[in-house]
């Protein structure tokens, strides 16, 4: 899961936000690097996946405050985004799907995980999403920087430019969801 490996660079982003917040403008994101493993072929994207849809965000929250152990004033804190499925390509869904992602340090300076760019109410994506179990996360996650695919006319944007996620943005919104379907089907 993707907010594991977050939580040792939590106070190190603390620190360098406070660097670089400014008392004039909004501050820039902070990039934070996962150590989420990538993919290197489709198939074992959808495998390490649990659920993969098309889906469009309906409504954005705040979430949670994640802090790090021993240091409660190192913090991140999350945002839930409610997806609107409009296909279900691999796993199922039994009611909402609710995607946690990190937002911003406990300052409020944003963050940028893996160059995963936030993504607003309105916009479409194909998601790759791992379950989280209810206790220490309650909601899906994307599987890592090569989980998430924003519609962009008839074109797929991926936060990554690695390989494999290259090749999937290539195929377009028809021809990764054919892509994923017959990974599935086998």
């Amino acid at each position: 899961m993707w907010l594991l490996p977050l939580v040792p660079v939590i106070a190190g982003a603390v620190a360098i936000a406070m660097a670089v917040r400014s008392d004039d403008d909004e501050p820039a994101a902070i990039e934070l690097t996962s150590s989420a493993a990538d993919f290197t072929t489709a198939d074992g994207l959808v495998a390490g996946s649990d659920l993969v849809v098309a889906a469009t965000v309906v409504d954005v929250a705040d979430g949670r405050q994640i802090s790090a152990p021993g240091d409660p004033s190192a913090a991140i804190r999350t945002r839930l985004l409610v997806l609107d499925v409009s296909d279900v390509l691999a796993g199922s869904v039994s009611g909402d799907v609710i995607v946690e992602e990190p937002a911003t340090v406990g300052d409020g300076t944003p963050v940028v995980v893996d160059g995963m760019q936030p993504i607003d109410v309105g916009e479409e994506a194909v998601w790759f999403l791992v379950a989280g179990d209810a206790e220490t996360m309650p909601y899906y996650a994307v599987v890592n920087r090569q989980g998430r695919y924003v519609v962009t006319g008839d074109k797929l944007r991926a936060a990554s430019d690695d390989a494999l996620s290259t090749e999937l943005a290539e195929l377009g919104m028809p021809g990764l969801t054919d892509r994923v379907e017959r990974l599935v089907d086998g």
